[in-house]
């Protein structure tokens, strides 16, 4: 659901349009990103804390494999 609104953000296309090239750029049907749209309009704040845990997530992960590779490389 989380990968609907970040891919929602980060598209260029718009309305319905937007709605088609989705389904097709993440495999899913158009009622499935509509479903994820829905249901982000109905609980933003719940959404965006957890997106903003998975980029923090990668971003330490980040973080970690760089120390990582300094220590082996």
């Amino acid at each position: 659901m989380w990968e609907v609104i970040a891919a929602v953000r980060s598209a260029p296309e718009r309305g319905e349009q937007l709605v088609t090239v989705l389904a097709e750029r993440i495999g899913g049907s158009a009622e499935r990103i509509l479903i994820a749209i829905r249901y982000y309009a109905d609980y933003p704040d719940e959404v965006d804390r957890f997106i903003a845990m998975v980029e923090e997530d990668a971003a330490q992960l980040e973080l970690t494999l760089a120390r990582e590779h300094s220590l082996l490389g």
